[in-house]
């Protein structure tokens, strides 16, 4: 790509809130090939969560949406966004080695494989000056993504045992800090399937008609409401569809969009609830300190 191809247009730049260096580091090495609509929903992910994009905290993933019956890219946090989020609480105290079951070897689909039947990880928590243990068990067999003929795909061919290790850790930070990791499937645990479930990773073409119908004035009253309560402003909402008002959407974007705000205002009220719950958690000689 030559660098010409990678000069952003300045009312892009300012709808997105960002500068040019960022742009051409977004467009040519962390989302490589994405659109700048989806890099748009990456940086208002990011932004609403206070993170830092240029870590990659999160990855665009290209899924079949089984409701929509079309690809979608879809913003999913990777596994390590899920130690992040362990690691801000100053309560992270570590993780067991990985654990595997016995290694089995079989065809699935038309491949040959080596895999392990299970794997455990510990992860460790400080809950008031005790040090718990949070034990997920995942079976490789229930985790894997396949491919049209039912094979594992590429990289749970290339990596059976990691693939199914950060399956592990991540169900494991899950249950060791719910009210910071929430309940979304990381990247490496969706990685080939679809947002329905089932492992995929054929580029799917349907006849099925996509509503183009515009939205009612009640659909967009809803998106606004959500919009508030995620703290989402209507410039994001709108410029990643190249449109200047909710009105202007078809059926099919408000799906994609009320899906969006629903896990940012989750992930805002989850955030919020910690902070009330730390607050309640301080001593009354704290809080009457912090009161004067």
């Amino acid at each position: 790509m030559s660098n010409e191809l990678m000069i952003p247009d300045q009312q892009l730049l300012d709808t997105m809130e960002i500068d040019p260096s960022t742009y051409i580091a977004l467009k040519g090495s962390i989302f490589p090939g994405a659109s700048d609509a989806s890099i748009h929903m990456a940086i208002a992910y990011c932004k609403a969560a206070n993170l830092d994009l240029m870590q990659k905290p999160v990855h665009i993933v290209p899924m079949w949406n089984s409701d929509l019956r079309k690809s979608v890219d879809t913003i999913m946090p990777g596994i390590s966004l899920y130690r992040t989020y362990a690691a801000r609480t100053q309560e992270y105290v570590g993780k067991s080695e990985p654990s595997f079951g016995a290694a089995v070897t079989e065809v699935i689909g038309s491949q040959s494989i080596s895999y392990p039947t299970w794997c455990k990880i510990t992860v460790k928590r400080l809950i008031k000056g005790n040090v718990c243990e949070f034990t997920a068990k995942e079976f490789w067999r229930e985790n894997f993504a396949s491919t049209k003929d039912g094979s594992p795909n590429k990289m749970w061919m290339k990596r059976p045992y990691a693939q199914l290790a950060k399956c592990a850790e991540a169900q494991a930070l899950r249950m060791a800090f719910p009210e910071h990791v929430g309940g979304q499937p990381t990247f490496e645990e969706m990685d080939g399937k679809t947002l329905d479930g089932t492992c995929e990773s054929v580029n799917l073409i349907s006849n099925a008609p996509i509503s183009e119908k515009p939205i009612t004035k009640e659909l967009a009253d809803v998106l606004i409401e959500k919009a508030r309560l995620s703290g989402t402003s209507m410039k994001f909402l709108c410029a990643p569809f190249g449109i200047e008002k909710l009105s202007e959407l078809n059926e099919s974007q408000y799906g994609e969009l009320c899906r969006m705000l629903d896990k940012v205002a989750k992930k805002k009220e989850q955030t919020e609830s910690l902070q009330i719950n730390q607050t309640f958690e301080m001593s009354p000689e704290a809080i009457e300190l912090e009161v004067v």
